[in-house]
């Protein structure tokens, strides 16, 4: 379950003190252009697994406080 600094009854009632763009078709259109025009190649950068001892590890499914095997690939 989420954990929030506000109550349930407070959440369900909450509105945002911005609205929607007047035409948000056009202001994702031009949002998305933009976007797609950046250069932005991604960038991978490999890391090791590193399991916690306190934890079980879903990545790896080493039972915690053992050591976790060398990750895929």
């Amino acid at each position: 379950m989420p954990l929030t600094d506000i109550p349930l009854d407070d959440l369900l009632t909450y509105r945002a003190a911005h609205s929607a763009p007047e035409d948000f078709d056009s202001f994702w259109k031009d949002t998305l252009e933009q976007a797609r025009a950046q250069d932005s190649a991604p960038r991978v950068t490999p890391v090791h697994d590193s399991c916690s001892p306190r934890w079980t590890c879903t990545t790896c499914a080493s039972p915690a406080g053992t050591a976790s095997p060398s990750p895929p690939g």
